[in-house]
């Protein structure tokens, strides 16, 4: 086992973080060309239109290549550390990088798609704004300006400034913030439902199932996840045989009215892969901001992993 770890435009796509523990062990090996001098730009990804980035995504999607060996692909021929890859480096190579764990952005989602889309600080440049995602908030910047933000951070903190969930406060003429509030646990607050089965017979060995759904501002979805853990001083990804089975009606509603569905889908599929992970987003929607929002209903996730081929293990979600 190798261890490793749709606001103009709407796109809906039936195909197919920062995550609670931190994934190490990434192959040295796949890493050890990359030309150090590339980081210095910090390598964000510019879209020149929400139709370009339309394009990217749906390419991510439709391929055979697991997400995570795109970004590993993206390091040694750009030098671009993704926040996907990020989250899968382990401490020596993020010092190697000239990172630190503490200033990696933290995005809580299971939509790798958008981790690989952002750099390690949560940044993407669509259409000359820089977006970046960090904790509660978006931030939409006229340019890439470290100190206004801090400066927001300690009046924010300090009680002068309020910002409501899902509005967008203009801060200065170079700095809008967004709360996006995924990280609320209410009812109406999107899901974000992980868990974990250990193997009957080897309690060193997990699957790890999530629900995703999530609005970014420029960014929204909902999706499933399944991948392997093992423990090594650590739990780590191990690549194995997983499996993703689903039936699942969801809807997509107006960011301008959370309860009114605007159309409802029901998708159903049974993906199984020898991989890091096996992710599916169910649908997106892009734009400044994405005028979708999605809620899964109904139905049920299942998430089986293979170890060694004489046993499996298996986690249902039900919506």
């Amino acid at each position: 086992m190798k261890k490793i770890f749709l606001g103009i435009l709407i796109s809906v796509f039936m195909i197919g973080c920062q995550e609670e523990e931190v994934i190490t062990n990434i192959k040295k090996a796949d890493t050890s060309q990359v030309n150090l001098a590339r980081l210095e730009n910090k390598n964000i990804l510019n879209f020149e239109n929400f139709e370009e980035l339309e394009k990217a995504i749906h390419e991510i999607l439709e391929s055979d290549i697991d997400i995570l060996d795109r970004s590993i692909t993206d390091l040694k021929e750009k030098g671009r550390i993704s926040l996907l890859l990020a989250y899968n480096l382990e401490e020596e190579e993020l010092e190697k990088y000239g990172l630190k764990r503490d200033d990696i952005a933290k995005v809580d989602t299971g939509d790798r798609v958008l981790l690989h889309l952002l750099n390690s600080e949560g940044e993407i440049s669509i259409n000359r704004d820089i977006y970046r995602i960090d904790g509660d908030f978006v931030y939409i910047l006229k340019e890439n300006n470290e100190e206004i933000i801090k400066e927001f951070l300690s009046e924010f903190k300090e009680g002068r400034i309020k910002v409501v969930n899902k509005k967008l406060l203009k801060y200065s003429n170079s700095l809008q913030v967004y709360k996006h509030g995924n990280n609320k646990k209410e009812k109406y607050a999107p899901v974000k439902r992980t868990e974990y089965g250990n193997f009957p017979n080897d309690g060193s060995v997990r699957v790890k199932a999530r629900q995703f759904e999530g609005h970014w501002f420029f960014y929204s979805s909902v999706g499933a996840l399944t991948k392997t853990e093992q423990y090594w001083n650590s739990w780590v990804n191990v690549e194995t045989t997983n499996r993703l089975k689903f039936s699942v009606y969801f809807e997509a509603f107006s960011i301008f009215d959370p309860h009114t569905p605007l159309f409802g889908k029901t998708l159903k599929d049974d993906i199984i892969k020898r991989t890091y992970a096996i992710d599916k987003v169910f649908g997106f929607s892009i734009g400044s901001p994405a005028p979708l929002t999605f809620k899964a209903q109904d139905g049920l996730t299942q998430h089986q992993a293979g170890w060694y081929g004489n046993n499996s293990h298996t986690v249902n979600l039900y919506y």
